[in-house]
């Protein structure tokens, strides 16, 4: 792609939507410049690869293993772009001695935990597959929920 881009009084260049997109760059993402006389090379730093093919199947990098372990790399995509929420033991043992007295149970008290970091967050939207869970959960939280 080829554009005419200017710099602003802070000495910022914005790059085309067009160009960002294709290259993927997202808020915060990371381009390392390189210039030599009257070019600038800009090229988008990724993090490593944790996984790799092997025996047919995909691993962790420098693992001997086998089976897929695609979703962490969903993970560390997730871990760059987001700030951690964490909850402390009063936090945690308080939501999952309320999920059981509501009488949920297994994967149940695990959504209430992750309603629990969304609500200390203050997050303007929860992104899930199981609405219908997350919303028994949580029914005053309902109109922030959507299915990605």
């Amino acid at each position: 792609m080829k554009a005419k881009v200017s710099v602003d009084q802070a000495g910022r260049v914005l790059l085309p939507k067009a160009l960002r997109e294709d290259l993927r760059l997202g808020l915060s993402d990371v381009v390392e410049l390189d210039s030599e006389r009257e070019d600038i090379r800009l090229r988008p730093v990724r993090p490593k690869a944790l996984v790799k093919r092997e025996h047919g199947g995909v691993g962790l990098s420098g693992g001997t293993g086998r089976g897929c372990f695609a979703a962490l790399l969903f993970v560390q995509e997730v871990r760059d772009r987001c700030r951690v929420i964490t909850l402390d033991d009063e936090e945690s043992w308080s939501t999952i001695a309320g999920a059981a007295e509501k009488g949920f149970t297994s994967g149940r008290i695990y959504d209430a935990l992750l309603l629990r970091c969304a609500t200390k967050a203050n997050a303007r939207w929860i992104y899930t597959w199981n609405l219908k869970h997350f919303r028994a959960i949580e029914p005053e939280w309902a109109d922030r929920m959507r299915t990605p």
